[in-house]
């Protein structure tokens, strides 16, 4: 592996442990290597090379003493633009709770990924309006809105990245991208912005470096009220080795509501339930736990949260944004009364109670991450019409209000090499567990594509 490029985390601390090579040669490849790739996909926001080689500098004296000061340090990790990081070119304010911990740990940042104009209803495109290019299929989205991340994650930018996940918008360009996306239960992996259903989501190559990455995230932070009580779970070491014979699974296929579910897509659901059915798993199709307006009212909040943040902008930001996205928020968000408002929240609790008796008995859920494949680079959403904009979440937004942990595993690749992704989804609090579930998945799934070169 002379260039490094798509190296695991445990691939480089070993060879950083035997003095193969040094943090500080990785970093420079993995830099060069970026550099040149995403002139192409577009999905770099910023790269900080003088203070990410200074970091690696320090790594390296750490390997030399064999003092590091975590299983991760030295490991090159990308972060999605809107995560506060110190000295870089679009920096917000303060830095965030999974900044501190990467540096506590010795990681080194690369540098930032973009995000989609807006959550996941604008899909695979920047804010100036660049598509960021899918690298299995270019002519196909990419997804949102942690479509840099997943992008750069496949091309192998970087073994590491994290995205934010607020209504599936880490898990669908992890499936549409063929790499693994992993929410956590909200509050686990602290932020330094808590807000409903948005969670800081590790975007990797595998099971184990996400894993691993939850090692070091999951301390608790004073700075978000979400924050979870500390916990001793090793995720890494303890993320093998999951018996299917001990398991109830159910599997979910048609929720009712959104777009109709692909056939390919239900099929490769289907295919991995038989086979931890195989293996011993108890295994039992559930019809959906959501009636049309728990996700009515999900869209209604959705649209009204946004239609705010529209508000709290200059006019000169409003016109940057696509007209997709201004006419999605402010369609009814101006004419919702205060009674609208809670019957929609409303609507979220019983949506949140529907979902714990429907996985009452299971142990975990089978289930679609998109009903649909990746539609068309150009398009916006499956439909292209802002009247209909949210449909496509169908499958991820649910867990993002209930706040259950839920992750998106790449199982085979179509005829054209598109990734076909499925979703498995855990009891709150029982994010070892998806992990778990999602190791012994992705052991048994059909051998995998090449990564695109």
């Amino acid at each position: 592996m002379a260039d490094w490029v798509g190296a695991s985390s445990e691939e480089l601390t070993a060879a950083y442990a035997r003095q193969d090579v040094s943090p500080v040669t990785v970093a420079e490849a993995l830099f060069d290597y970026a550099a040149r790739r995403d002139v192409a996909l577009g999905a770099v926001r910023v790269l900080s090379r003088e203070a990410a080689l200074e970091s690696a500098a320090a790594s390296e004296r750490r390997w030399r003493r064999h003092a590091p000061q975590s299983p991760l340090d030295g490991v090159p990790v990308m972060l999605r633009e809107d995560i506060a990081v110190p000295s870089y070119a679009n920096e917000v304010e303060g830095v965030s709770p999974v900044v501190a911990r990467l540096l506590e740990a010795g990681c080194i940042i690369l540098g930032k990924t973009v995000m989609a104009a807006h959550d996941s209803l604008v899909a695979g495109r920047c804010i100036e309006g660049r598509l960021v290019q899918n690298p299995w299929q270019p002519a196909l989205t990419s997804g949102g809105s942690s479509c840099g991340a997943a992008v750069a994650c496949a091309a192998g930018y970087a073994p590491l990245h994290i995205g934010i996940d607020r209504i599936g918008s880490a898990r669908l360009p992890a499936a549409f991208c063929g790499v693994f996306g992993f929410k956590p239960t909200q509050g686990r992996v602290p932020l330094g912005k808590p807000s409903t259903g948005r969670v800081a989501a590790p975007i990797t190559r595998s099971v184990h470096d996400a894993a691993a990455l939850m090692n070091i995230l999951v301390r608790p932070d004073d700075r978000d009220f979400t924050s979870l009580p500390p916990e001793s779970l090793e995720y890494r070491m303890r993320v093998d080795g999951l018996s299917p014979k001990s398991l109830s699974v159910a599997v979910l296929t048609d929720m009712g509501l959104g777009p109709a579910v692909d056939p390919v897509i239900r099929q490769t659901v289907q295919e991995a339930a038989r086979l931890l059915q195989m293996a011993g798993a108890s295994v039992e199709m559930i019809d959906s736990f959501l009636a049309p307006e728990m996700f009515e009212s999900v869209q209604i909040l959705l649209e009204a949260d946004a239609h705010l943040d529209l508000q709290a902008m200059s006019e000169q930001e409003r016109m940057r944004l696509p007209s997709f996205v201004t006419d999605w928020a402010g369609q009814r968000a101006d004419a919702l009364t205060g009674q609208q408002i809670m019957q929609a929240w409303r609507d979220i609790t019983a949506m949140r109670a529907a979902i714990n008796e429907a996985m009452m008995g299971y142990d975990y859920l089978l289930m679609p991450v998109s009903p649909v494949m990746p539609w068309a680079a150009t398009s916006l959403s499956p439909g292209n019409d802002p009247a209909g904009g949210l449909p496509h979440v169908v499958f991820t937004a649910p867990w993002n209000f209930a706040e259950h942990p839920a992750a998106s595993l790449n199982w085979r690749h179509g005829a054209d090499g598109v990734p076909i992704g499925l979703q498995v989804v855990g009891h709150r609090f029982d994010d070892l567990g998806v992990l778990r579930l999602s190791r012994t998945l992705e052991i048994m799934r059909p051998e995998q594509a090449a990564w695109p070169q």
